[in-house]
């Protein structure tokens, strides 16, 4: 079992998940965030999973190799969703952005896993060589993620796009979230097992603070109401947004040519 304050913030990630997906579909948002839900809803047994296992078995070990291609995939399904959630009136730019978080998350995993390639050894375990691996692709597509985070981010304070506050509270927790954990998976791989322990408490207590924090700010107040960019002035505004719609049509003609 592990440590009494890691059970506790397990418990409180836990509930959080469920309450989150519970209170969203009461909110009739659930189709909207429909894979940030079933992320949710994929992820609580694996999150549940140090009250009943060990983290030092080889159960947990086989459980952890299991879920994690499924949560790779939930991940970058996600940030489409908060990207299509931001730019869905924008298809060109939309379909844009997607592909090529699509190719910078292949080439992140691409380096991570070379970067690790001189450290195998003929002598390593197979169960070692096989979990940095996995290892190494979590962190790609963390880092990845996290990187196309901000730009969406920087692109939310260039162009006036109006965006929910949803949207603004869902982006603000997803940056760190991912950067929780790709930060945690840097220290690992610095540290080994030195520091393992106290690892996985800073990163399960900043999943439980992202949880709580989507489980009390998504709200339906929160998709009426509107963030605008309060620097850019009304007419400057205009030419921007008037800029962004050629911007998008001249790449939907180039997507259909």
């Amino acid at each position: 079992m592990p440590s009494t304050a890691l059970t506790a913030i397990i418990v409180v990630s836990v509930l959080a998940s469920v309450l989150t997906v519970y209170r969203l579909w009461r909110a009739e948002l659930f189709l909207k965030y429909r894979l940030f839900c079933l992320y949710f809803v994929c992820r609580t047994p694996y999150l549940a999973a140090p009250l009943f296992v060990s983290l030092n078995s080889s159960t947990y070990l086989y459980l952890w190799l299991a879920f994690q291609p499924l949560m790779w995939g939930f991940r970058v399904a996600v940030v489409v969703e908060l990207y299509r959630l931001i730019l869905g009136r924008y298809r060109g730019l939309y379909t844009l952005g997607r592909w090529t978080m699509y190719v910078s998350t292949i080439a992140a995993i691409a380096l991570s896993i070379l970067s690790l390639l001189p450290k195998f050894t003929p002598s390593m375990p197979q169960v070692s060589r096989l979990l940095g691996y996995f290892y190494a692709v979590d962190r790609g597509v963390d880092f990845s993620l996290v990187v196309f985070i901000f730009l969406i981010l920087i692109f939310l304070s260039l162009y006036p796009v109006p965006v929910s506050r949803n949207a603004v509270v869902h982006i603000s927790l997803f940056t760190v979230y991912f950067l929780s954990s790709t930060m945690a998976l840097l220290l690992k791989s610095i540290t080994g097992t030195v520091l393992s322990d106290q690892i996985n408490l800073i990163l399960s207590g900043a999943t439980a603070v992202c949880t709580t924090g989507w489980l009390f700010l998504l709200t339906p107040k929160g998709e009426r109401l509107p963030v605008r960019n309060p620097v850019i002035g009304p007419e400057h505004e205009q030419r921007v947004l008037r800029h962004l719609e050629t911007l998008n049509a001249t790449l939907l003609r180039a997507a259909r040519s």
